[in-house]
């Protein structure tokens, strides 16, 4: 088990993540710009990936395994860029490699391009087409490149905070009444467990697909969240409302994920969704 956990770029999941890991004694550190938006209990240092200088510390830290979740400030490509490849490179550089064992990035399903519905897993072709997905797969190689990396693709994630499809079915801006494209998902505690359970593995693929087990329609995933809500599902009309657009059409596998030994939370819409809403309804 790896003992010394630098989270690099600490948002809400990984701040979960790392305080599960400091529960089990593992030694832990979240590192970001605002230290004050971190729990109490958890290890902390300021730092901005974008200032070298600031990122020194590893030098001295030296921790066993970096997790790199950034998100990125806007969606456009500049963000992005800064993000997922600068910020990165400013991290590899500023790190002990003779002492670092592993290196975790977060990143995302988006450097799919498939469109057919069909199946994709770790082996899977990828030349997304969006520039969002691009870069996400540089940051990949750029990781790799390490020889001591391993690329964790979430799916959408959903959760407390993350509530983009259940606004749009409360708001009549549903994806269009015919859309068969499916999507995919995972919920934002089993991002959290995720990460903490991959920390933990001694051995772990290059890649390694985060989501949930059952790819659905978002005309399928609507219709149940509004079921749930006791409204009737609208639609965006006379442009006065876009739309929600799916990005491809593809079903992602967790296989490899399960394989390792994790056991999801929620294994699929329904479970999450339901406790979402009781907890937003409550």
């Amino acid at each position: 088990m790896r003992s010394k956990v630098a989270f690099i770029g600490c948002g809400k999941i990984a701040s979960h993540s790392a305080i599960t890991l400091k529960q089990e004694g593992l030694e832990v550190l979240g590192v970001r710009r605002n230290t004050a938006d971190l729990p109490e209990s958890l290890p902390s240092h300021s730092a901005d990936v974008m200032q070298p200088e600031s990122l020194q510390f590893l030098q001295t830290h030296r921790p066993d395994t970096i997790v790199y979740s950034l998100a990125a400030e806007s969606f456009n490509e500049q963000s992005y860029t800064n993000a997922y490849i600068t910020g990165l490179q400013n991290v590899i550089a500023a790190c002990d490699i003779s002492t670092l064992k592993r290196l975790i990035f977060v990143s995302s399903t988006a450097v799919y391009h498939q469109n057919d519905g069909s199946i994709v897993d770790e082996t899977s072709a990828t030349e997304p087409r969006r520039f969002n997905g691009q870069i996400m797969l540089q940051a990949e190689q750029l990781s790799l490149r390490t020889g001591i990396a391993t690329c964790l693709r979430f799916s959408g994630i959903y959760g407390p905070g993350r509530t983009r499809m259940i606004d749009r079915v409360r708001n009549g801006q549903c994806s269009d009444e015919n859309a068969t494209a499916f999507s995919n998902r995972i919920h934002s505690a089993d991002c959290a467990a995720i990460l903490a359970h991959i920390v933990k593995q001694e051995t772990l693929p290059k890649i390694i697909i985060g989501s949930d087990s059952n790819p659905a329609g978002a005309n399928e995933v609507e219709s149940y969240i509004a079921n749930q809500l006791d409204i009737k599902k609208r639609y965006a009309q006379n442009n006065q409302s876009k739309p929600m657009r799916i990005a491809g059409s593809k079903r992602c596998s967790n296989r490899l994920l399960l394989d390792t030994g994790y056991q999801l939370l929620y294994p699929d819409y329904r479970a999450g969704y339901k406790q979402l809403l009781t907890d937003l309804n409550g």
